[in-house]
């Protein structure tokens, strides 16, 4: 059982790797001349996302 519980916290980690990765890469849209535009929020978003993701994979792995 044990097991299973590390697994689900890895998931929960690497899914939070993807995502943080995902938006580091793909996260600043190009306007209609082809420059980056950096949105700040989205930013925020995509870091508050991965310390949750972070948080709950912890919390899983701390509680069991």
């Amino acid at each position: 059982m044990a097991g299973l519980v590390e697994l689900a916290a890895g998931a929960f980690v690497a899914i939070a790797l993807v995502l943080g990765g995902i938006d580091a890469l793909f996260g600043q849209p190009r306007d209609s001349a082809g420059r980056y535009q950096t949105y700040r929020l989205n930013q925020f978003v995509g870091l508050v996302m991965t310390v949750l993701f972070i948080g709950i994979a912890a919390y899983i792995y701390v509680s069991f």
